[in-house]
């Protein structure tokens, strides 16, 4: 009779192995206690009859050990709301739609002052006299006072929203790397900042070829950059989000396999 009990305790010490140590202790000695407590009810001595229809009832140790592992196994890890295959898609649009109008304006002041020209001599129809005048070729992306500061700041009120949900996105979602998210959050005070750096430059650059040079090649560097950055972000988040959404189909096949 114990001998039969030790075996299928033995049968079912050995179907355990891959759970946690604890977790097997715990088993079978709750499982050599049911046995007992069975026993101690019946007929004493127990009979072998009586100890077959407690190990019946128990289950063959296969199957008592399958539902020991199935309740130690993990839950299934969900991917959460932001980890999911629409979050880089928005935010690459929204930051194509922020850094774009920006980049619409760096523009426009790259044109003017790449446009204007040095000074030329031009002659007083009126008394004859020869003076120096200044000739500025103008833009219709700028306001007719060439306002840069004015026409740096219009934007603002447009793109917070969007700029705030961007940085909301990429907080909150386990896609990107710090500083990925760095890169994503600054990107648009970056270009804000680009627009000061050129109303410094009709300060500190005097009007020519040189300015020109300088304008133009920051605006082309500018672009280079968002884009870069933009293609960047949404490349990353996108296979990361493939990537999630594939461990959580193992973990589901693995939740229901026996």
């Amino acid at each position: 009779m114990r001998e039969r009990i030790a075996a299928y305790l033995d049968d079912l010490g050995r179907m355990l192995e891959p759970a946690e140590p604890v977790l097997r202790s715990d088993v079978l000695g709750g499982v050599r206690e049911h046995i007992d407590a069975a026993l101690a009810d019946g007929p004493q001595p127990p009979t072998d009859r009586e100890v077959d229809r407690v190990l019946v009832e128990l289950g063959p140790p296969e199957q008592v050990a399958a539902e020991a592992l199935a309740h130690d196994r993990p839950a299934p890890q969900r991917p959460s709301g932001l980890d999911r295959a629409w979050v880089p898609s928005t935010v690459g649009l929204l930051l194509l739609i922020t850094a774009g109008l920006y980049l619409v304006v760096i523009g426009a002041m790259a044109g003017f002052l790449a446009a204007e020209t040095a000074p030329v001599v031009q002659a007083d129809a009126g008394d004859g006299f020869d003076g120096s005048r200044t000739q500025e070729a103008g833009t219709a992306l700028l306001p007719a006072s060439y306002d840069m500061v004015w026409s740096a700041l219009a934007p603002i009120p447009l793109v917070a929203l969007p700029w705030l949900l961007t940085v909301v996105l990429l907080t909150g979602s386990s896609l990107w790397s710090i500083r990925q998210k760095w890169l994503g959050a600054l990107l648009l005070p970056a270009l804000v900042l680009v627009c000061g750096l050129l109303i410094v430059t009709t300060v500190l650059v005097p009007v020519g070829a040189l300015r020109g040079v300088l304008v133009l090649g920051v605006f082309v560097a500018v672009v280079a950059s968002t884009i870069w950055a933009v293609a960047r972000l949404w490349r990353t988040g996108a296979q990361q989000a493939r990537r999630v959404v594939s461990a959580g189909a193992r973990a589901d096949r693995l939740s229901i396999s026996p």
